[in-house]
């Protein structure tokens, strides 16, 4: 793909370039990531009773990157691995 992008046209394009699109970009990301972390704690409570956000987001965040680097999703077998499967109880 590269080498059918010419310097111009990649000149042209971060022309456009702002921080506050950026900013706005990066804060949406942030917020689809805190609500599927919502979303991956809220099914694993039936499973494993009450497992803490930050577990359930990391598990998340963690196969989700695994995606991108091992071929078949096989980012959906180290969910299982990831601490938010786990169960982890909040002290009360």
């Amino acid at each position: 793909m590269l080498k059918q992008t010419s310097l111009q046209e990649v000149r042209g394009a971060l022309r456009g370039f702002t921080i506050g699109r950026l900013l706005v970009a990066l804060a949406i990301l942030l917020a689809s990531y805190l609500v599927r972390g919502l979303l991956w704690q809220t099914m694993l409570k039936p499973l494993k009773g009450d497992p803490r956000f930050a577990n359930a987001l990391s598990g998340y965040i963690i196969s989700t990157s695994m995606n991108n680097f091992l071929p078949f999703r096989l980012g959906k077998l180290a969910r299982r691995l990831c601490p938010g499967d786990r169960g982890d109880r909040r002290r009360r």
